[in-house]
Protein backbone atom coordinates (compact mmCIF):
# COMPACT_ATOMS: atom_id res chain seq x y z
CA UNK A 1 0.00 0.00 0.00
CA UNK A 2 1.25 3.61 -0.95
CA UNK A 3 1.04 6.16 1.53
CA UNK A 4 -1.35 7.83 -0.78
CA UNK A 5 -3.95 5.56 0.18
CA UNK A 6 -3.48 5.83 3.99
CA UNK A 7 -3.95 9.65 3.94
CA UNK A 8 -6.71 10.51 6.65
CA UNK A 9 -7.24 7.15 8.12
CA UNK A 10 -5.37 8.34 11.38
CA UNK A 11 -8.40 10.60 11.70
CA UNK A 12 -11.37 7.98 11.24
CA UNK A 13 -9.63 5.96 13.08
CA UNK A 14 -9.17 8.82 16.20
CA UNK A 15 -13.18 9.40 15.64
CA UNK A 16 -14.09 5.32 15.41
CA UNK A 17 -11.96 4.69 18.98
CA UNK A 18 -12.08 7.55 20.56
CA UNK A 19 -15.97 8.71 20.45
CA UNK A 20 -17.26 5.29 22.25
CA UNK A 21 -14.52 6.00 24.59
CA UNK A 22 -15.14 9.75 25.55
CA UNK A 23 -19.38 7.89 25.96
CA UNK A 24 -18.13 5.23 28.61
CA UNK A 25 -16.21 7.42 30.33
CA UNK A 26 -19.05 9.81 30.52
CA UNK A 27 -20.95 7.01 31.36
CA UNK A 28 -18.63 6.08 34.17
CA UNK A 29 -18.96 9.40 35.30
CA UNK A 30 -22.36 9.27 36.10
CA UNK A 31 -22.82 6.10 37.53
CA UNK A 32 -20.07 7.74 39.82
CA UNK A 33 -22.18 10.82 40.84
CA UNK A 34 -25.33 8.29 41.18
CA UNK A 35 -23.54 6.29 43.86
CA UNK A 36 -21.99 9.39 45.34
CA UNK A 37 -25.44 10.89 45.54
CA UNK A 38 -26.82 7.43 47.07
CA UNK A 39 -24.35 7.05 50.07
CA UNK A 40 -24.86 11.00 50.79
CA UNK A 41 -28.28 10.51 51.34
CA UNK A 42 -28.57 7.57 53.10
CA UNK A 43 -25.83 9.11 55.42
CA UNK A 44 -27.93 12.21 55.78
CA UNK A 45 -31.31 9.94 56.25
CA UNK A 46 -29.49 7.32 59.20
CA UNK A 47 -27.66 10.65 60.93
CA UNK A 48 -31.48 12.17 60.82
CA UNK A 49 -33.07 9.69 61.81
CA UNK A 50 -30.54 8.81 64.75
CA UNK A 51 -31.20 12.73 66.10
CA UNK A 52 -34.90 12.99 65.56
CA UNK A 53 -34.90 9.51 68.02
CA UNK A 54 -32.78 10.86 70.84
CA UNK A 55 -34.21 13.99 70.16
CA UNK A 56 -37.80 12.61 71.72
CA UNK A 57 -39.18 12.66 68.14
CA UNK A 58 -38.47 16.24 67.28
CA UNK A 59 -39.06 15.85 63.42
CA UNK A 60 -37.46 20.02 62.68
CA UNK A 61 -34.19 18.91 64.47
CA UNK A 62 -34.05 15.90 61.97
CA UNK A 63 -34.85 17.96 59.18
CA UNK A 64 -32.86 21.01 59.04
CA UNK A 65 -29.70 18.27 59.98
CA UNK A 66 -30.34 16.44 56.53
CA UNK A 67 -30.80 19.17 54.61
CA UNK A 68 -27.48 20.92 56.10
CA UNK A 69 -25.94 17.53 55.04
CA UNK A 70 -27.27 17.52 51.92
CA UNK A 71 -26.56 20.99 51.03
CA UNK A 72 -23.07 20.83 51.70
CA UNK A 73 -22.23 17.38 50.22
CA UNK A 74 -24.98 17.96 46.84
CA UNK A 75 -25.59 21.83 46.92
CA UNK A 76 -26.50 21.49 43.00
CA UNK A 77 -29.37 18.97 43.74
CA UNK A 78 -32.93 19.11 44.55
CA UNK A 79 -33.95 16.83 47.53
CA UNK A 80 -36.88 16.52 49.80
CA UNK A 81 -37.08 15.19 53.42
CA UNK A 82 -39.95 13.13 54.79
CA UNK A 83 -40.08 12.22 58.61
CA UNK A 84 -42.31 10.35 60.07
CA UNK A 85 -43.15 8.94 63.55
CA UNK A 86 -44.94 5.45 64.10
CA UNK A 87 -45.52 2.72 66.45
CA UNK A 88 -45.09 -0.70 65.92
CA UNK A 89 -45.09 -3.36 68.62
CA UNK A 90 -45.43 -0.87 71.22
CA UNK A 91 -42.43 0.95 69.82
CA UNK A 92 -41.95 4.43 68.88
CA UNK A 93 -40.36 4.39 65.68
CA UNK A 94 -38.79 7.61 63.91
CA UNK A 95 -38.66 7.50 59.86
CA UNK A 96 -36.76 9.53 57.76
CA UNK A 97 -37.43 9.19 53.55
CA UNK A 98 -34.94 11.54 51.62
CA UNK A 99 -35.52 11.71 47.37
CA UNK A 100 -33.06 13.20 45.60
CA UNK A 101 -32.94 13.99 41.94
CA UNK A 102 -29.91 13.18 40.49
CA UNK A 103 -29.49 14.96 36.58
CA UNK A 104 -28.19 11.58 35.00
CA UNK A 105 -28.23 13.06 30.74
CA UNK A 106 -29.35 10.12 29.42
CA UNK A 107 -32.13 9.39 31.33
CA UNK A 108 -33.17 12.68 32.71
CA UNK A 109 -33.54 13.41 35.95
CA UNK A 110 -33.73 9.92 38.41
CA UNK A 111 -35.07 10.01 41.54
CA UNK A 112 -33.44 8.18 44.03
CA UNK A 113 -34.94 7.44 47.70
CA UNK A 114 -33.24 6.26 50.90
CA UNK A 115 -34.92 5.49 53.97
CA UNK A 116 -33.82 5.25 57.72
CA UNK A 117 -35.53 3.95 61.04
CA UNK A 118 -34.72 4.07 64.56
CA UNK A 119 -36.04 3.39 67.65
CA UNK A 120 -36.96 6.62 69.29
CA UNK A 121 -34.81 6.41 73.09
CA UNK A 122 -37.23 8.40 75.17
CA UNK A 123 -40.85 7.41 75.86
Amino acid sequence: MSRSSERGSAAVEFILVGLPLLGLTLLSAQLLLSSYAKTVAMDAAVEAVQLVALADGNAQLGRERADQTLKIALPNLSHRVEISQQNSDGLSLSSVSIDVELPISWLGAQPVRVNAQAVNELQ
